[in-house]
């Protein structure tokens, strides 16, 4: 059985190291403040700015996007939401 699934074994063993090493040296700490508002006036930082928060960047053409729609939408409910289109729509909309 060791031998059926060793290759996969590996091959999620060297994802992971990859993972691990690509993302060893990202940046931590305070994020910069955010001063935008959003469509309806509201500064973003009083939406996302009291604690863990959802930033939540989509186009309307993006399939991933498409299908993450109802996750989003489920984890609105328990954290603030701050959501970003990126060209989505004309400019009018």
């Amino acid at each position: 059985m060791l031998k059926k699934y060793g290759f996969y074994l590996l091959f999620a063993a060297a994802v992971f190291a990859a993972q691990f090493l690509r993302t060893s040296d990202l940046v931590t700490g305070k994020p910069p403040a955010i001063t935008q508002s959003t469509l309806g006036g509201i500064n973003a930082d009083s939406i996302i700015g009291k604690g863990p928060a959802i930033i939540y960047f989509w186009a309307e053409w993006c399939g991933v996007c498409s299908m993450m729609q109802h996750a989003v939408s489920a984890m609105s409910a328990d954290y603030p939401l701050l959501t970003v289109a990126l060209r989505s729509g004309t400019t009018a909309q």
